[in-house]
């Protein structure tokens, strides 16, 4: 007589479904971490929508910094090395325009004497001298890939490039997101699927587990897509997270399927009707836990922080994907395995060990987590820059060499007269000449550029200050603030007087 055929499917059926959401997402879902200038900000930030105003009155372009040193910055060869430089980095397609002691100044002499090019090219102890590379409004990768190509085979110990900018710094955090996305991915598979396997002795509980959970993780990937959610800073990891969350369903089912099998006597015997028996037990506490992960990924989705709210939306979705996939799909591997004695069971604590209170322990575990508390109020909130990369590594030291040259991040300040007259008088000129003089003794700023600075003097309804800042301290989009945030209105403001200011976010 044939067996009854269960309405869930069998094991075979869920194999397939995996191998079809693998096909799927491999061919339609793109993996490839999505990360800009203002990744952690959205749409409808204050700071982002002040970005766009100045970037309508002074369009720009990202741009590169590389910082050429060497011992002398002023001989031939240093200088025939740049020129050489310039040049291959003027053939990448997407790079617009390239300045440098040979192309732009009329030689050495006049970048050193000018009050703009020097600024601007020389550092202030005049060990090294940058190429500022401009790039077009698209995706970096393909540049900065060609650049580091090019920088690879200038680099001598007598010249040495190092490479800093927004553009670098972004295509860095992605190729990193990237390398964690696989990473991670591979090492939950591999260190969460063997130790199930170690500890249940069943090959084919093993097989259940690892479609189950590599099922939840594809379906979320595919529904993130479908939903225009692209990988992010914070959600590269989510494919972790769901594994892990979908497993611990598994876990609690399995132990229950062989509690079960262990109480009825049937250990080492095919047991198909116990698998509904588990998935039942097992069922409305797996579902309040689903529902307390959902509320605490859900509390994410009303902060500020864009990759947060990401995190909130993947998180929610992820965890009602997992739990639908384990009691859907993980079943028919409970139908197909036969329950054997394993290392949670064995291991099961004795009925005595329930009765006890643990008033003294319980009392002792809340003393210490209130004491490790109070050390919440050292955490550094406002960390540099530099240190969300690793020391010692190749984007870190170009970003330190180069700020020390003189700066990293770009900070632009639109200023225009509160009465809206024009900026031709004398009394505005002096007030730039003001507010100039307090950027360049501001602390954190390496190098100031102004109109006031620079020879050219045609006057408009508003001008723009270039300053290149500290990405220790100034680092619009990539390090909040908020210290910075007081220091820096309490420079401005003297200089305010009468003035209307428009720059991007500091912090």
């Amino acid at each position: 007589m044939a067996k009854k055929r269960v309405w869930l499917g069998t094991h075979w059926e869920m194999l397939g479904l995996t191998a079809v959401l693998f096909v799927i997402v491999a061919v339609f879902v793109d993996l490839k971490p999505v990360v800009d200038e203002n990744f952690f900000f959205s749409t409808s930030d204050p700071g982002v929508q002040q970005s766009k105003k100045v970037e309508q009155r002074f369009p720009s372009q990202p741009q590169l910094i590389l910082a050429v040193s060497s011992q002398d910055i002023s001989t031939p060869r240093y200088l025939g090395r740049i020129q050489r430089l310039t040049q291959q980095i003027q053939t990448v397609d997407e790079v617009s325009t390239v300045k440098s002691l040979t192309a732009g100044p009329k030689g050495f002499q006049n970048a050193l004497e000018g009050q703009f090019w020097r600024r601007l090219l020389i550092a202030k102890d005049r060990k090294s001298s940058n190429v500022i590379v401009f790039l077009e409004n698209k995706d970096p990768e393909k540049p900065i890939k060609r650049i580091e190509q090019i920088i690879h085979e200038l680099d001598e110990k007598d010249f040495r490039i190092h490479i800093a900018g927004p553009p670098y710094v972004v295509e860095m955090i992605r190729r990193s997101l990237a390398h964690d996305f696989w990473y991670f991915s591979l090492t939950a598979v591999v260190l969460f699927g063997l130790t199930m396997a170690a500890m249940f002795r069943s090959v084919r509980v093993f097989l259940g587990m690892l479609a189950t959970c590599a099922s939840a993780v594809l379906l979320t990937l595919l529904l993130q897509s479908i939903f225009g959610r692209k990988i992010g800073i914070l959600t590269v990891n989510l494919g972790t997270i769901v594994f892990v969350v979908a497993l611990s369903h598994l876990v609690y089912m399995t132990f229950n399927w062989q509690t079960l099998a262990d109480c009825g006597h049937r250990l080492g015997k095919e047991s198909p009707n116990l698998a509904a028996d588990a998935r039942r037990m097992t069922f409305p506490p797996s579902f309040w836990s689903m529902v307390c992960a959902s509320l605490g990924f859900g509390s994410l989705l009303i902060v500020q922080a864009k990759p947060l709210r990401e995190l909130g939306f993947g998180g929610v979705l992820g965890t009602v994907v997992a739990f639908i996939c384990a009691y859907v799909m993980y079943p028919p591997f409970l139908r197909w395995a036969v329950p054997r004695k394993s290392k949670l069971v064995e291991q099961e604590p004795p009925r005595a060990f329930w009765s006890r209170r643990f008033v003294l322990l319980s009392l002792g575990v809340i003393l210490i987590s209130a004491a490790l508390g109070l050390g919440l109020t050292r955490v550094n909130t406002d960390p540099s820059l530099l240190d969300y990369f690793k020391p010692h590594s190749e984007l870190r030291d170009g970003l330190e060499y180069v700020d020390d040259s003189g700066g990293a991040n770009p900070l632009t300040i639109v200023v225009s007269a509160a009465d809206g007259s024009l900026l031709n008088t004398d009394a505005a000129y002096e007030k730039l000449w003001r507010l100039h003089g307090a950027l360049e003794n501001y602390k954190d700023v390496g190098t100031a550029i102004s109109l006031p600075r620079c020879s050219c003097f045609e006057w408009s309804k508003r001008i723009a200050i270039n300053i290149v800042s500290r990405s220790s301290m100034i680092c619009a989009r990539f390090v909040g603030s908020m210290d910075l945030n007081r220091n820096w209105s309490a420079a401005f403001t003297p200089y305010k007087a009468g003035w209307r200011s428009l720059s991007p976010p500091v912090s």
